[in-house]
């Protein structure tokens, strides 16, 4: 999954320092700060440099070939501890995910308190920084827990289940179809409910990512033009981070393409809990719409957007789907996720990381001090 892979070799280096801070989106999709492999790098280099210290001041200041004078579990332990980093930096530079790195992670834990007792220290000292490990970092996967992260602590830690149930309001609709704008996020939450077992479901924002001869497309329209009483689910942050409003325009021009128009009068909001509102309505068929893509493929957005790719290269593949927002800007999601990168037909750009809530503008078209043509890829990501 190349969404966690370094760009550079200074967050290539830092990343195992960067694993111990309380956001997502670092080496998982969810919070879950680990700071072993952070200690385990921190002691092994004390270990190592302590032994090279005792080989040069021994014997004369003479050191010996290799780790001859090395006593058994020494050997061992540096043979673990070389393998084990090795491994990590390697697991850094292809993926930098999380999943392909449990072993490691697994075994960053043992190898810390094996070293730890191997450096020369009180033994009341040692255990005492042992259990302060143990301590903080069981500390830091319970708060962050999937199933119980900062959002959820103002909610009784017994409750089953921190998501709602959707099953009384999409029972008023008697919906024959369910379309989603935005397919993981109300996925997860229809999974809890009765309706997906009997009712078909149209993701539209993987459908519309995908070519227009594709059998996903073609199920897609039959199953709209097909439907009755089709309903869309969605939902929206209930911070300042999106106006009221955005996550209809939003969704309305996802719809528009497809002959769907929401009903607002039938609309029901629903408390989400995790500071989100869900939002079921009623759709309207209406005359397709010119696809927004098309019209806007050589609009000044979609042409900065293109010079974008093309200076970055590598840097943002795999390329995401590319949206036209309402405004007439031009979205664009890059190595699934990491980046979401705005332009407009003033040729500005706007680049939101995964873990960041707001676009950050990178370069705009009245910038003086750096010229589109001396910009850097890295001037814009980072």
């Amino acid at each position: 999954m190349s969404r966690f892979k370094p760009d550079t070799i200074s967050e290539w280096l830092y990343k195992t320092f960067e694993i111990v801070d309380f956001r997502s989106g670092v080496y998982t999709e969810i919070i879950a700060p680990d700071f072993r492999p952070a200690v385990l790098l921190i002691l092994s280099m004390v270990f190592i440099i302590n032994i090279l210290h005792k080989k040069l001041t021994s014997r004369g200041g003479a050191l010996k070939e290799g780790c001859a004078g090395c006593s058994v579990n020494q050997k061992l332990l540096i043979i673990c501890i070389l393998s084990w980093l090795i491994g990590w930096f390697i697991w850094l530079g292809v993926s930098g995910n999380g999943r392909y790195a449990i072993s490691q992670i697994v075994l960053a834990g043992n190898f810390m308190c094996l070293t730890l007792f191997a450096l020369p220290m009180r033994k009341d000292i040692r255990w005492l920084i042992l259990l302060l490990m143990i301590v903080i970092q069981g500390t830091m996967l319970n708060s962050s827990s999937p199933s119980k992260m900062w959002s959820m602590l103002k909610y009784p830690w017994g409750n089953n289940s921190p998501f709602v149930s959707l099953d009384a309001q999409l029972s008023k609709y008697n919906s024959d179809l369910i379309v989603l704008p935005r397919v993981q996020t109300m996925s997860a939450q229809l999974l809890r409910t009765r309706a997906i077992q009997k009712i078909p479901i149209v993701g539209l924002a993987y459908i519309d990512s995908l070519p227009l001869n594709s059998p996903e497309h073609y199920k897609a329209e039959q199953l709209i033009n097909s439907a009755n009483t089709p309903i869309v689910v969605d939902s929206r942050s209930i911070y300042p981070v999106e106006p009221p409003r955005d996550w209809y325009l939003r969704s309305q021009s996802l719809l528009s393409k497809w002959g769907l128009r929401i009903d607002e009068m039938s609309c029901h909001l629903v408390d989400g809990k995790l500071g989100v509102i869900h939002a079921i309505c009623g759709l309207e068929k209406i005359e397709i719409i010119n696809n927004k893509k098309e019209i806007a493929q050589f609009s000044r957005a979609s042409e900065r957007m293109n010079e974008v790719i093309q200076l970055c290269g590598g840097l943002l593949q795999p390329e995401g789907v590319r949206r036209v927002l309402p405004d007439g800007n031009v979205m664009q999601i890059f190595r699934e996720s990491r980046y979401f990168i705005l332009t407009n037909d003033y040729g500005d750009v706007y680049v939101r990381q995964r873990q960041q809530l707001n676009f950050v503008k990178k370069w705009g078209h009245d910038e003086k001090e750096l010229s589109w043509a001396k910009i850097g890829c890295l001037d814009l990501l980072k």
